[in-house]
């Protein structure tokens, strides 16, 4: 228990630095391209969303090198501390779900119509950035820092697919997601949980057998 609080107070630290973030990103640059506080407020929520999607993809290597060495330092158990970093990515991913959701219903017109946009998609996006998480945190346990290599070329691209849905494109792109069958969706979903499942196994194995180590 005292690990999973652990980990759970480090995810609610995240999100108050993401969302401290938002805030001051919306007031600075939405006070200057937006006239009404909608609009700002549309500013603050996609920016939140962005630099969510961004720490849910690095938790796992921050953790590696960071926090997971700390609490194995005091005690804790191998097991016990992977268990605790799931914990901690499942937090983020409900939370930014939740912020999402909540933004989806409080906007209007052409906001909530993105609002909607993203309440579709971004499901995939942060089961998907968890996926990436994981193989990540296997790149670096197995191969030290390499593996951060990697991890910039990821939030590159991440970064890259954020400022696609946010051009003149992005209704074509949800008009095309939104075409997509139920069925197709669960199935898509249900490949991304398998697949991180699978590494959070390989996960599991090469950190219970890791040295610890300065990267």
């Amino acid at each position: 228990m005292r690990t999973l609080k652990y980990f759970g107070v480090q995810a609610e630290k995240m999100v108050a630095f993401v969302m401290a973030m938002g805030i001051l990103y919306g007031i600075i640059f939405g006070s200057i391209f937006s006239e009404t506080m909608q609009e700002r407020s549309y500013v603050m929520t996609n920016y939140i969303l962005m630099m969510g999607i961004i720490v849910i993809l690095v938790t796992q290597t921050t953790l590696v090198k960071l926090n997971m060495p700390l609490v194995l330092s005091l005690g804790c158990g191998r097991k016990e501390a992977f268990w605790g970093a799931q914990w901690m990515t499942a937090l983020l991913i409900v939370q930014f779900e939740f912020i999402c959701l909540l933004s989806n219903m409080l906007f209007s017109n052409d906001i909530q119509e993105y609002a909607g946009f993203l309440a579709r998609i971004l499901p995939f996006i942060c089961i998907a950035s968890g996926v990436l998480s994981e193989l990540l945190a296997i790149l670096l346990l197995t191969f030290g820092n390499k593996g951060t290599w990697i991890g910039v070329l990821c939030m590159a691209l991440v970064w890259a697919f954020i400022g696609f849905t946010m051009n003149d494109r992005v209704k074509d792109f949800d008009r095309s997601l939104s075409a997509l069958s139920g069925s197709f969706r669960i199935t898509l979903f249900a490949v991304l949980l398998i697949l991180y499942a699978f590494l959070a196994v390989i996960y599991y194995y090469v950190w219970k057998k890791y040295e610890l180590k300065a990267f």
